[in-house]
């Protein structure tokens, strides 16, 4: 920081210690500084600084010691531990700190066996209920029946994510799923329903309008057939 321009009150600030420290370490470590009328030649003359390099070291030393005794003894050491020499050393000796600082262990849950056999089975029935259930569902309108929709009403909807693991379900959903021209005509029968109820007229635009169907050529099609199977019963 010294070298890139910070003035001592900056570096005071970032470090989180007192400008006499500051001053001391930037001594000791011969960095050219001019702060508040100090230099460093003036205080490496003045021997302030410089007479307790030794007694630093090995202070230092002895803390590093410390550290790592701690360590050897409790893997699980965090800066609770000794709070007042990770302190120190945090201050002192920040880049050592953190190379000698134990890295976190997780621990890993123990990895649960599913028996997918007797899952798939479950998933079936469970399945099998919601198709059953389907129209109770569908709270106004018809909903189209998918593999998305159906997972979403079963207890455990991630099953798709393993979908190759459960082959009696998946047989099983391959012959419920709608094809589009099968929702459709589910959505006519339910619109037919609705309009002969509330004594609407049955004629193809209203069909088409009710049962929110797209209104082409195909469709016009589909619904004459439709409206001709249900005059003719």
């Amino acid at each position: 920081m010294i070298k890139e321009g910070y003035q001592l009150q900056s570096i005071c600030k970032k470090l989180q210690a007192d400008g006499s420290t500051v001053k001391r370490y930037a001594t000791l470590l011969n960095l050219e500084f001019s702060w508040k009328g100090h230099t460093l030649d003036e205080l490496k003359k003045s021997g302030k600084y410089t007479n307790t390099k030794c007694k630093f070291e090995k202070r230092l030393s002895e803390r590093r010691n410390l550290w790592l005794d701690l360590i050897e003894r409790n893997q699980n050491v965090t800066s609770d531990t000794n709070s007042s020499l990770y302190r120190w050393l945090l201050r002192n000796d920040r880049e050592w700190l953190k190379k000698n600082y134990p890295k976190s262990k997780r621990c890993k849950e123990p990895k649960r066996i599913i028996n997918w056999e007797k899952r798939d089975k479950e998933l079936l029935e469970e399945i099998k209920e919601i198709i059953r259930e389907w129209k109770r569902l569908e709270t106004s309108r018809p909903k189209k029946i998918t593999k998305y929709s159906l997972a979403m009403q079963s207890r455990n909807p991630n099953f798709l994510n393993h979908i190759e693991k459960i082959p009696l379900t998946l047989n099983y959903l391959n012959t419920v799923i709608e094809l589009p021209e099968q929702y459709k005509l589910r959505k006519l029968e339910w619109a037919y329903e609705h309009l002969l109820v509330n004594n609407e007229p049955l004629t193809k635009t209203k069909l088409i309008n009710k049962a929110a169907i797209s209104n082409n050529p195909k469709t016009n099609l589909i619904v004459e057939e439709f409206l001709l199977t249900k005059r003719c019963k």
